[in-house]
């Protein structure tokens, strides 16, 4: 997780930092995970972005909204670039 949010931070310029909060953690804590291994079994789904550009779009997109733009039109936008990405129709 901190690899994660550190990649995100730089990626959207910021550098506040954070704190893992000690103590308990939640009980659904040992279950969360970051994982397409199911999407790829069953539906036999691959990405096509590698970890840094999935960050990349994710924090322009983010940058983008908090600017004002549009949330729908950002992601349409984004679509598009991708399907152009993937050579996709």
């Amino acid at each position: 997780m901190r690899e994660l949010v550190e990649a995100m931070q730089l990626a959207l310029g910021e550098q506040r930092g954070w704190v893992q909060e000690l103590g308990v953690l939640q009980k659904e804590m040992p279950a969360l995970a970051l994982s397409c291994a199911k999407a790829e079994k069953v539906l036999g789904w691959r990405s096509l972005l590698d970890a840094g550009q999935t960050i990349d779009w994710t924090a322009a997109w983010f940058r983008s909204h908090a600017a004002g733009a549009d949330a729908r039109a950002i992601s349409l936008a984004q679509i598009a670039r991708y399907m152009a990405h993937t050579n996709g129709p």
